[in-house]
């Protein structure tokens, strides 16, 4: 969760008034004089900025801004709004006399699209974050990094090669090393082969709020802080609640093979055969079989011992909200909330997989994902 003060939390669960702002960046992403728009009814019409932890590129954003006689109009290379350039987009509450702000994000600008009609002219804009450059790279010759080699070292040269500069890394690698010579093939893209590494290692790669490279280890649920808890009563900012479940991760008989090269296979099953279980496999499910092998498994004992251990771990359904809520900008994807609504039967904590943050008027939108017990 982004930092803000307990008077800016307060004033989410009241009326309030909001604000949008918009600077264009140097290259040292520093805001540049003349280039920034703020107001609640100036050059900022519309727009959100989308924060999905499921997407290699996490950070993305549209804007419309009024461009009065083209003066936002870009036209040459180092133009605000040029392809390429950085912003930096901003929401906040009027507080008092100020305003305090929570940084969205920083983008490079993807496509400007200039609209002139009788009633105006606007400029609008779609952008992504520092990792869309990565996207765009790819390796024009075979590339090999030793064994051996630090993760964090192979991500950093990755995404210098990308042209995303050496600075504003936070790299955490969790002592992670080469087990073998990791070779790269001419024409990959250097994002695809940055997050499968970070893949590899149970780490996870993005830029945050703040415009910094991240690579770190995958959170765990359980070790979290709570960001925010979604409940109802006279401070509630939760606008109404989605709730979907379905059974596509639900396994009820598990079959174990051991596949060793010296020794004929062995076979282990395990399956819910209780009548009275709403996961029976001659129940409402029918038999939907989940196949595991190894070669470190050797006898038919141990296949059953693993069959039986894994058989509660896949008889899950997953379980899917949608929470539209009072604009909070300094939640993250990747936040752990907890959200209790009687009526849809929920009471759980979650982490937050996409958030939507409109820069006007509307409400944001929180999508979570999760697997539980049926």
């Amino acid at each position: 969760m982004r930092p803000i003060s307990a008077t800016f939390a307060q004033a989410l669960q009241r009326s309030h008034r909001r604000v949008a702002r918009v600077s264009a960046l140097d290259s040292a992403f520093v805001p540049i004089p003349g280039g920034v728009l703020s107001g609640e009814d100036g050059y900022v019409i519309d727009g959100s900025v989308t924060i999905d932890r499921r997407r290699a590129v996490r950070r993305t954003c549209s804007l419309t801004i009024a461009n009065p006689d083209g003066v936002w109009t870009p036209s040459v290379p180092g133009d605000f709004f040029y392809f390429g350039s950085p912003i930096r987009i901003e929401r906040g509450i009027y507080l008092g006399d100020g305003i305090e702000w929570v940084t969205l994000g920083e983008f490079l600008v993807d496509g400007p699209i200039i609209e002139h009609t009788a009633r105006g002219s606007t400029l609008q804009i779609q952008a992504q974050d520092r990792l869309k450059k990565a996207a765009t790279s790819k390796f024009a010759s075979p590339t090999t990094y030793a064994i051996s080699s630090t993760v964090r070292s192979v991500i950093d040269d990755l995404a210098q090669d990308a042209g995303m500069g050496a600075a504003r890394m936070r790299l955490d690698d969790d002592g992670s090393v080469l087990g073998a010579a990791r070779v790269y093939g001419e024409q990959e893209d250097r994002l695809s082969a940055m997050t499968a590494l970070a893949h590899d290692f149970g780490l996870e790669l993005f830029i945050d709020g703040d415009g910094v490279l991240v690579l770190q280890k995958v959170v765990d649920l359980a070790a979290l802080p709570v960001a925010w808890e979604f409940t109802e009563g006279d401070s509630a900012v939760t606008l109404g609640i989605t709730k979907g479940l379905n059974d596509q991760r639900l396994y009820n008989h598990i079959v174990v093979i051991g596949e060793s090269a010296d020794q004929s296979p062995v076979k282990g099953e395990a399956l819910d055969d209780n009548p009275a279980s709403p996961t029976y496999v001659s129940g409402p499910f029918g038999d939907r079989t989940y196949f595991y092998s190894s070669a470190m498994i050797t006898t038919t004992g141990q296949a059953n011992k693993v069959a039986a251990a894994r058989l509660p771990d896949l008889a899950l359904i997953e379980e899917e909200i949608s929470l539209p809520i009072v604009v909070n900008p300094a939640l993250e994807a990747g936040d752990k909330i907890r959200i209790v609504d009687p009526i849809t039967m929920t009471d759980a904590y979650y982490l937050i997989d996409s958030i939507t943050i409109p820069l006007g008027a509307g409400s944001s939108v929180v999508q979570t994902k999760t697997v539980r017990p049926l």
